[in-house]
């Protein structure tokens, strides 16, 4: 006996993103304000104009005549020091056009993916540390589950990891490439390091928050040589203890 069936499925749309990597930041912001010169000019055309827009004419450019297809979302560009990303969020694709156009101007792009950034961020301990409370709770409660929504985005992310020691804190969360904005935004601190799909950070991070001194079993101070001038990380403790990170994690 031979069965015959017809299935039918649908493409959905999703939030798109591709990051692309430039050999310093003031290319990463030279080449993200290029083309956001595009996305304001192609808003101001809007509805069927939009195939004859600025930024449709740059798609062409690229070979990508369907990088405007689904475009009921928002397109938006943003650069995060040599790092600079372009996202879409309701589209089926981003398409070969925009990482044509950042090879082009010297990035390396990675493969679009409709995953959410990894977001990770450093700052130092605030001395009168109200603040920091506010974001240690804040960051505990999304660990526990107990926080469904936050001040940055309709929906609470999942897997987060985050450290808090006497010397610095540290974040790392799943995000949409158009919350990187807003996240900041509440976050308000002006001296804070972020990278951005940088996987080594959740794995240090997660070492971070549990090294403790060998001696008086407290919490070690953390020194990163993205805030501190140091040349190579290091871990101290109010007792005088001093150690290589390399005694706590190893990448």
């Amino acid at each position: 006996m031979i069965k015959v069936w017809q299935s039918f499925s649908c493409n959905n749309s999703a939030a798109y993103r591709l990051v692309a990597r430039f050999p310093d930041a003031a290319v990463a912001a030279e080449v993200a304000a290029e083309l956001d010169e595009f996305l304001v000019a192609q808003e101001r055309v809007g509805g069927y104009g939009r195939r004859s827009g600025a930024l449709a004419t740059l798609a062409r450019t690229y070979g990508d005549p369907d990088w405007l297809d689904n475009s009921s979302g928002e397109l938006g560009v943003f650069a995060q020091d040599a790092t600079l990303v372009v996202y879409h969020t309701m589209c089926l694709g981003l398409g070969p056009g925009p990482a044509a156009f950042l090879e082009d101007r010297g990035g390396t792009p990675e493969r679009a993916s409709a995953a959410d950034l990894q977001l990770s961020v450093l700052f130092r301990v605030d001395p009168t540390g109200e603040r920091d409370d506010e974001i240690a709770t804040l960051f505990a409660a999304l660990v526990d589950g107990s926080l469904k929504k936050t001040p940055w985005a309709r929906f609470a992310p999942a897997n987060v990891v985050w450290f808090r020691d006497p010397k610095t804190i540290g974040l790392c969360l799943p995000i949409q490439a158009s919350g990187v904005v807003a996240f900041k935004a509440w976050l308000g601190i002006e001296d804070a390091v972020y990278r951005i799909d940088q996987h080594d950070d959740r794995d240090l991070f997660s070492a971070l928050a549990a090294a403790r001194c060998t001696s008086c079993n407290r919490k070690l101070g953390y020194l990163d040589p993205r805030l501190y001038d140091i040349e190579t990380p290091q871990l101290m403790c109010g007792c005088g203890g001093l150690y290589e990170l390399s005694t706590f994690y190893s990448p």
